[in-house]
């Protein structure tokens, strides 16, 4: 700050949050630059206000997560402000502080909201239907709640898609996820056994419907049934993480074979699995990053 007010420096960065291209050369004083900034001040604690009003009731997703993006943003511009110019009531600085605090606590608030609004639906086929379609909606935010969160959504979304679909044939789901479940007992154990950083488990409710499929295998060279009859080929959209895989049934509909792959931060696994003496086992489990030229699976694991 100079000897009688602001530096020129100060006066310029304080000018640049105001106009909307940075120039290098004073256009106002110190007494425009207040009177300019009031109202740009005012509409950015209007937008926060009506952030939090909006993230505290609503039950929409995008709704929640752009407008929780949307507080730390205000804040952080009133932060810029709080240079130059006197606040009344709260410290800008504290608020954002707050606000970035709060963000588990009002994440968990939201799901129940969400949990809530299905459970005010009369049928069990209605509610197993919303809590699958709420952990579709979730799915690109899933990188934007906290591992406490995301875990207490997933289970409880799971646990009472599994509970409602046995009060009531009617409110059968889309997969049949006991494929999934099985598959993920053998994952969890050799990826404990590995130490594996990542989740390499398969939540049948994020696959995208539009690559999820069930297919008949075509006969083999001699007209006969092929061992496996049919197959499920199941993709997750793709994004910071990304699972996809197939799964082979024999003619009982029982798993005869399947392979699991999954992405994370640049690296893929591949988990095979088949029957040993009549019973599912994981026989072997492969790694590859992309930054490996070679672009080969290497065995990490074999039985």
């Amino acid at each position: 700050m100079g000897l009688f007010g602001k530096s020129k420096k100060e006066l310029l960065e304080w000018q640049n949050l105001i106009v909307d291209t940075p120039v290098n050369r004073l256009l106002m004083t110190e007494k425009q630059l207040n009177i300019h900034s009031k109202p740009i001040i005012d509409n950015h604690i209007r937008i926060l206000n009506d952030s939090v009003n909006l993230c505290n009731t609503t039950k929409k997703p995008d709704v929640f997560f752009s407008r929780y993006d949307t507080q730390i943003e205000k804040a952080q511009l009133l932060c810029q402000f709080s240079k130059f110019v006197r606040f009344e009531g709260g410290n800008p600085a504290q608020i954002l502080q707050q606000i970035i605090q709060e963000r588990p606590i009002s994440t968990r608030n939201f799901i129940t909201r969400c949990f809530e609004d299905i459970e005010q639906l009369k049928t069990a086929s209605a509610k197993s239907k919303r809590y699958q379609k709420l952990l579709k909606d979730l799915y690109p935010y899933r990188d934007r709640m906290d591992p406490e969160n995301l875990s207490y959504l997933e289970n409880t979304c799971m646990q009472r898609i599994e509970d409602l679909s046995k009060q009531t044939k009617s409110a059968k789901t889309d997969i049949d996820t006991e494929l999934f479940q099985e598959i993920n007992r053998h994952i969890r154990q050799v990826q404990a056994v590995l130490n594996i950083p990542y989740d390499l488990t398969v939540n049948p409710f994020y696959t995208d419907p539009k690559k999820t499929r069930m297919s008949r295998e075509p006969l083999t060279k001699t007209g006969r049934e092929p061992k496996y009859p049919n197959k499920l080929h199941y993709e997750t959209p793709m994004g910071g993480d990304w699972r996809l895989g197939d799964i082979w049934l024999l003619p009982d509909g029982s798993i005869g074979k399947a392979r699991a792959i999954s992405w994370f931060d640049h690296n893929g696994y591949q988990v095979h699995l088949a029957l040993v003496d009549g019973a599912l086992t994981v026989k072997k489990v492969e790694f590859i990053s992309d930054r490996n030229f070679n672009g080969s699976w290497e065995t990490i694991y074999k039985v």
